[in-house]
């Protein structure tokens, strides 16, 4: 019974995803940009799992969030490539036990995501000056937010998927 609620509390933040990014309160944001969270929910699950767990994951939530974005560049390979880097570190076991590698992590992962995301818009549109300034902001921005709160978030969202086994 207990397996059951987990894993429908594990969806259940899953489906919650989309609903963060529309909804992201102000004080949760720097300059108007909010963390990301596709990032902080599949850290977690990828030290957790195992690879292909969290490659699969990276695919869903990259299909999740190119459904809600607007633009050319797609989420899904930086995904599925830091799902699978992550489950890799997570083999190691020593990930878990200080919050702030989860911090450096997201730093890292979130710092790819955007800098993924921004180098796509650069190739696939053409786009004036300004928007390399206001994509570096972003690119910045976003990563030391889902940094600041990788700490807190990912240490209780690793137990949760550690407890499930899913």
């Amino acid at each position: 019974m207990t397996n059951i609620k987990q894993t429908s509390i594990i969806i259940l933040i899953l489906f919650l995803m989309p609903v963060l990014i529309f909804i992201a309160p102000r004080w949760l944001s720097l300059f108007g940009i909010h963390p990301s969270w596709p990032i902080l929910w599949l850290l977690p699950w990828s030290i957790e799992s195992g690879a292909f767990a969290a490659i699969f994951a990276g695919l869903l939530l990259g299909l999740i969030v190119d459904g809600i974005t607007i633009g050319l560049g797609s989420q899904i390979p930086v995904l599925m490539l830091l799902g699978f880097w992550w489950s890799r570190l997570g083999r190691k076991g020593s990930l878990t036990k200080n919050s702030l590698s989860f911090g450096l992590l997201a730093w890292i992962g979130s710092f790819c995501f955007g800098l993924s995301i921004w180098l796509q818009t650069i190739v696939f549109e053409t786009s004036h000056q300004s928007f390399y300034t206001w994509g570096f902001k972003t690119l910045i921005a976003q990563s030391l937010l889902t940094a600041a709160f990788a700490p807190v978030i990912s240490p209780w969202l690793a137990k949760l998927f550690r407890k499930s086994s899913i």
